[in-house]
Order: C-alpha cells, then sequence, then structure tokens
C-alpha cells in the first residue's frame, strides 16, 4: 500500500544526535534539553548507532552504574535499521514494524539526514496508524502463541524489561538471568 508520501516529507530534518565518547550523563542532559526519547550516535554525520532512554534506563540505571563512567558508545545499539528518504513511509513503517523499532534513522550516501518515527508518519498521515497497530497486535500475537510452544524469541522481559530472548517461566516471558534470580 504505497500512500505517495516520501519519508523526507515526514521525517525530523535535524535530528539530536550526541557523539560516542559522551558519557551517558551529557547524553541524557542533550535528550532532556530537547525533549527526546533518543538520539543517534554520529561520527562526522556518519551515523553509528542510536541510543535510547530505554538503553539508559535497562543499560545503566537498572544495573546500578555510574552514568558518568560509561559512554555512549558502550551501551548504544549498534545495529542500525535505516531508510533512504526517497522510501515511501509506508514502506518506512513495514520497516519499523519488522524490526521492532520506533525511531527510523534516514541516511543518504552513507550522511544522517534525518529521522523518522511513529508520531512523524501519524501527522502526516493519521489513517496510517491502523496499519501500525495491526503490525504489531499480530507480532505480538505470534511471539506470544511461538513463546507458548517453547520457542525462543526477542522482546522485553516482564521483569525488568530489557529487550533479550524471552523464555516463558509459568506464563511470564522473561529474560535468562530474571529467569535465573527468581
Amino acid at each position: 500500500m504505497k500512500t505517495g508520501v516520501k519519508v523526507m516529507d515526514a521525517m525530523t530534518r535535524e535530528p539530536i544526535t550526541v557523539r560516542p565518547e559522551m558519557n551517558i550523563v551529557q547524553a541524557a542532559a542533550r535528550m532532556m534539553e530537547t525533549g527526546v526519547g533518543g538520539a543517534i550516535v554520529v561520527d562526522k554525520n556518519i551515523p553509528l548507532g542510536i541510543i535510547t532512554e530505554k538503553d539508559i534506563v535497562s543499560k545503566i540505571v537498572a544495573e546500578n552504574k555510574n552514568p558518568v563512567e560509561i559512554r555512549v558508545k558502550d551501551i548504544m545499539s549498534s545495529k542500525l535499521t535505516t531508510v533512504h528518504p526517497e522510501e515511501d513511509i509506508y514502506d518506512a513503517l513495514m520497516v519499523m514494524g519488522d524490526n521492532d523499532i520506533k525511531r527510523l534513522p534516514v541516511v543518504h550516501d552513507g550522511n544522517i539526514v534525518g529521522l523518522l518515527t511513529f508520531k512523524d508518519v501519524i501527522r502526516i498521515q493519521p489513517q496510517l496508524f491502523d496499519v501500525i497497530a495491526e503490525k504489531f497486535r499480530v507480532r505480538d500475537e505470534s511471539n506470544k502463541m511461538a513463546l507458548s510452544q517453547g520457542i525462543v524469541l526477542k522482546g522485553y522481559c516482564e521483569s525488568c524489561n530489557a529487550y533479550e530472548s524471552l523464555l516463558n517461566s509459568d506464563g511470564s516471558y522473561v529474560c535468562e538471568d530474571c529467569l535465573r534470580s527468581s
């Protein structure tokens, strides 16, 4: 279902970026002052990864680590899924849904040129909200069925909320660390 709307028409043109050598306090302060929940990690405008509030909570706060001593590069998600600015936003939404991501860096010729979020898409094409919701509903049902059959999948741990491989523990889906500590 092509919309005729390109990613570049909906994306945020100046996404918030941080450098890999910044400490977590500096990165969190940058995110707070700009009111965003994630920032793209760049070196000379080349995207290296992404860091989110969830990364900070699950990898620093929950593990009681000192955020001044930890660098962005140590906790960022470096498996970066990107999209080209000329792509249709429907295709971008499918990439976001298939990869379970909420922020999609927009890259042209290896350089970061924007960031596409669900909010950006809904602002431009509100009728796509139903497509987004259905994509996540179907995946959640498939994941629960696979997990109930003992198949290990990636997802958010119901105990610590970390994105990990999940195991079924008495009807709850938890990561291996939480399973061992229970």
